[in-house]
Order: structure tokens, then C-alpha cells, then sequence
């Protein structure tokens, strides 16, 4: 995918939405929503550790999902985080694992 084309907005994805619409004309929203997705970042690289990869934000519209090795891809949505991380990690990986869930517990705060 092109540049341009990773940066077109699409469809917000339930996940990615905030819990109360901005306002119209509410300029704050967009400093809440940057503060959102870095907050979602952060938690996402909690468990996408585990299988050797990251996630980044883009922009604000799109993810960058990375292996260890280099080897990345964009997303649009959330929805498609578990697909591309199976897909960059080679195997399948389940969010609820013991193995990561013990690995989590185990890097708490």
C-alpha cells in the first residue's frame, strides 16, 4: 500500500472509538484521542511482546505492526491486529495463553 493510501480515513472500528462523541467544535478531543491510541500502544506491546513483535501508532489512522526481524505490516483497524501477528510471528498466538498471561503477571507494574 502506498503512502497516500494508508492515510485515507476509513471506518472507525468499535474498538477504536471513544466512549462519549466529541463535541462539535470540541478542539480538546483530538489531544484525548493522540493520548488514547499512545495508551492503546503501550498496552498492545504488553502482550505483542510475547511474540516478538510491536505496534505503532501511524498518524493516528493506521498501526504499524513489526516482527523482530524486521518484517512489517500496516493495519487500518484493531480488528486485524491478531491476523497480522499470527501472520509476522509465524504461529498461531492466543491472547489468552498461559504462557503470555504468566508473562504478563510476571512484567505487572
Amino acid at each position: 500500500m502506498c503512502g497516500f493510501c494508508a492515510l485515507m480515513p476509513g471506518a472507525e472500528h468499535w474498538s477504536e472509538t471513544r466512549s462519549a462523541p466529541p463535541e462539535h467544535g470540541d478542539h480538546s478531543s483530538q489531544g484525548s484521542r493522540q493520548r488514547e491510541r499512545l495508551h492503546c500502544v503501550a498496552l498492545l506491546n504488553r502482550i505483542t511482546r510475547h511474540y516478538g513483535i510491536a505496534v505503532r501508532d501511524w498518524e493516528g489512522t493506521s498501526w504499524i505492526v513489526s516482527h523482530a526481524t524486521g518484517e512489517t505490516a500496516v493495519i487500518d483497524r484493531l480488528a486485524d491486529l491478531w491476523p497480522t501477528v499470527e501472520s509476522l510471528a509465524r504461529r498461531r498466538c492466543d491472547p489468552l495463553s498461559p504462557a503470555l498471561i504468566a508473562s504478563l503477571e510476571s512484567r505487572a507494574p
